[in-house]
């Protein structure tokens, strides 16, 4: 949620007046005119850790993730960490970011700022944001509402549990490819096609191909003594069973 963090200036589309308003009256959802109790409850429910912020990016509302978690990532897990509070200048926090989070922060505030401004519809961005105990990851998304002077609604979700199955994907990819490469037996991969798509140097040479026949070699441009009809077939007939096969082919 704020592994991020500080505009120094005012923005200008936004009044003093209404800045000092929207800060007086912004002690929750329910203290703001402009979220009935039906908003609050929709917005408590929703996992997403969700601020609401002023022209100026002054916190004026948050939801019960956001105030948990909050709560729960602060030094002593009894008072809400430090700038996650109504009152609090979002976008001066990310600004003032230092360490390994600082330019993800302050490229969090020039696209929130930029979502107040009307310079961009929305703004995502992805961000680490790791634990003492955990690596984690969250997507951040600036959208902005329908009204004037526009604010900001800012919603912070956890993305650890898809980056941790894309680096698992990967290094089985990774792991897939060095046994392939490394094989001295002849490995190749066609796609549903027939089109060659991946082969190990051990089948290049068995067949007189360089790497240059991935990706423009049909298998019937090697298995001549079969019709194109009977491989797409055995083709097909492998995918569906989903079972290993051994076809005996002729190459020249």
């Amino acid at each position: 949620m704020v592994c991020f963090a500080d505009p120094s200036e005012a923005l200008g589309w936004c009044t003093d007046s209404e800045a000092q308003s929207n800060f007086n009256r912004g002690m929750s959802l329910s203290d703001d005119h402009t979220y009935s109790a039906v908003g609050k409850t929709v917005l408590d429910a929703l996992d997403q850790q969700i601020a609401v912020l002023d022209c100026y990016g002054v916190i004026v509302a948050v939801n019960a993730s956001w105030q948990r978690y909050a709560v729960e990532n602060s030094p002593g897990k009894e008072a809400p960490a430090g700038h996650t509070q109504i009152g609090t200048n979002y976008l001066r926090i990310c600004r003032a970011s230092m360490g390994i989070a600082a330019d993800g922060a302050r490229e969090a505030a020039a696209g929130i700022m930029a979502v107040l401004d009307g310079s961009l519809p929305n703004f995502t961005l992805e961000y680490p944001c790791d634990s003492p105990t955990e690596q984690r990851w969250f997507i951040m998304r600036a959208t902005p509402t329908d009204e004037s002077p526009r604010r900001a609604v800012i919603a912070h979700s956890d993305n650890t549990a898809r980056r941790l199955a894309e680096t698992a994907r990967y290094h089985e990819h990774q792991h897939r490819e060095a046994v392939l490469m490394a094989s001295s037996d002849g490995i190749h991969i066609l796609n549903a096609e027939g089109l060659l798509i991946n082969a190990n140097q051990a089948f290049l040479t068995m067949l007189g191909f360089d790497h240059s026949a991935i990706g423009t070699l049909r298998v019937d441009d090697w298995n001549v003594h079969d019709s194109w009809a009977s491989i797409l077939a055995r083709i097909d007939g492998l995918i569906e069973s989903r079972q290993p096969m051994i076809i005996e082919t002729q190459h020249e």
